[in-house]
């Protein structure tokens, strides 16, 4: 009888402390201010788009970040600032919207071929670099979560 005893105040403990770790789990989890929830995200109905241009011998591009709703009205281009010497570098390196909507992100190359990535609002402004780039290495921006 003692034994069966133990056995249910210890099996009552185990029960007591599973139900506080998760309450206690579930709190930190809601607290956590990096945390993006579904009910936080905005439908935009935009797509991020490049265009290229080609002209000249030999042959250079040039390459430009374009906005459109997503059937295809509304289009315009970004036209972030970027210091002498960058260039938009979009050849297999696709821009990407942010999950909230509020800016694009894209790679650059220097004169000196350096990849970088960079990011900025959607009317262009508020140009900045995040990722500084090293030589012989590309950054390709797969997504923006």
């Amino acid at each position: 009888m003692k034994k069966l005893i133990l056995r249910s105040v210890a099996f009552q403990i185990f029960i007591i402390s599973f139900a506080f770790c998760q309450t206690s789990c579930e709190k930190d989890a809601k607290a956590s201010p990096n945390e993006i929830f579904v009910e936080e995200l905005v439908q935009l109905n935009k797509i991020v788009y490049t265009k290229r241009f080609w002209f000249g011998d030999p042959i250079q591009f040039i390459y430009e970040l374009w906005i459109s709703n997503y059937d295809g009205t509304d289009q315009y281009m970004l036209n972030p600032s970027l210091p002498s010497g960058y260039e938009i570098q979009l050849e297999g390196h696709d821009p990407h919207l942010s999950p909230d909507g509020k800016f694009v992100f894209f790679t650059t190359r220097n004169m000196l071929g350096i990849c970088s990535i960079w990011k900025c609002n959607l009317d262009g402004s508020n140009s900045q670099k995040i990722i500084d780039g090293e030589p012989n290495a590309y950054f390709f921006v797969n997504g923006a979560y």
